[in-house]
């Protein structure tokens, strides 16, 4: 008699794209040392979206190609440049190596030949992300609004996922990871600013078909439309939007096209009656009126927002009291308040991190 065979259940093709891109960027990632939880977000990050169950079958497709990674690594690729198949592959590159003229190549400039020494950090951010030549003056507005920006309380959500991932032990890298996976959301960072951008463009598109600022608003609030970046529910009235406005003003942006469209939209805002307690001041500064939603005016955020993650994460154990590795327990336990102290430098060690992640 016959052994009755068992029906295999139905399970996610390993071969599929999304599976082949997920387990290659594993393997980059082992490739370099990362450690199990590592290479599972890289892993996971390269899935386009998808459910919880979708992305927990996913996981389970790769798990024993993650275990062989996690266990041997990726040794015959640790020596070599990653290999990208046609579809990323562009000419001309963006940017690339050129080991021909011993020099690097952003958008037809030469790094060191054209640049360094030439260009402000800023200067070369704007030229990599989108091609624009930013004034020196600009350059400076933009160096400053990152300086008003710095809002780095531990309070808040994405900087309390990096300090809780920290005080348990865990390295910067996965501090930077929990950190950046509560940051740029729907809710906080790139997508409001986004967001708030493209509003001001309707509002400009708007007012050149001769409607009014006061009528556009109007209708954007009876149709209970959210307007992204003139609230903050938490924290109340932004008290960086002075500071971002004299900021726009000594660099000679205070009454640009943009600046001017934002406060008219909240004095709409707070004629309605509406919620406003204007968090954009330093969004509209730089808005280039020919390119709007170009990404450079909203990319510059995310090297801030990623150093405002890596902060809290750096100073847990110099505010410990100690620069040992280790586990702090269950903070929700901890109603003395000395968990942590509120004041003095990080260690060198610390700093040299901070600058690497930075």
């Amino acid at each position: 008699m016959s052994a009755r065979r068992e029906t295999p259940r139905p399970r996610a093709r390993s071969g599929s794209p999304s599976i082949r891109a997920a387990l290659q960027n594993a393997e980059l990632a082992a490739a370099t040392g990362a450690a199990p939880a590592e290479l599972i977000a890289a892993a996971l990050a390269s899935r386009p979206g998808g459910t919880l169950p979708e992305l927990m079958e996913a996981l389970r497709c790769a798990q024993p190609e993650l275990e062989r990674l996690a266990v041997h690594g990726a040794p015959e690729l640790a020596r070599r440049p990653a290999k990208l198949g046609p579809k990323l592959e562009f000419e001309p590159e963006l940017a690339r190596v050129r080991p021909d003229l011993r020099d690097h190549e952003i958008r037809g400039k030469l790094l060191f030949q054209d640049l360094l020494g030439r260009r402000s950090f800023f200067q070369v951010a704007a030229w990599s992300i989108a091609g624009v030549e930013l004034s020196a003056l600009d350059a400076r507005l933009l160096e400053q609004l990152g300086v008003n920006t710095q809002l780095l309380d531990p309070h808040i959500w994405p900087l309390a996922v990096a300090r809780r991932i920290a005080s348990h032990g865990g390295p910067l890298a996965r501090s930077l990871i929990g950190g950046v996976a509560a940051l740029f959301t729907s809710n906080i960072t790139i997508e409001p600013v986004g967001a708030f951008m493209r509003f001001l463009d309707e509002t400009q598109s708007a007012v050149a078909r001769g409607e009014s600022v006061e009528s556009f608003v109007a209708a954007q609030l009876r149709r209970r439309r959210t307007i992204a970046g003139f609230g903050r529910p938490v924290l109340g009235p932004d008290e960086r939007v002075p500071h971002a406005l004299r900021l726009a003003k000594r660099h000679r942006r205070g009454t640009g096209d943009s600046v001017l469209l934002a406060q008219a939209v909240e004095g709409e805002l707070r004629a309605c009656r509406a919620p406003s307690c204007a968090t954009w001041g330093s969004c509209p500064t730089l808005r280039p009126p020919s390119a709007p939603s170009t990404s450079w005016c909203r990319s510059w955020p995310s090297t801030l927002s990623s150093w405002s993650a890596a902060w809290p994460a750096a100073r847990v154990r110099e505010q410990r009291g100690d620069d040992r590795p280790g586990d702090l327990g269950d903070d929700t336990d901890r109603a003395d308040g000395n968990t942590f102290r509120t004041s003095g430098r990080p260690t060198r060690r610390e700093s040299r991190s901070l600058l690497a992640a930075s």
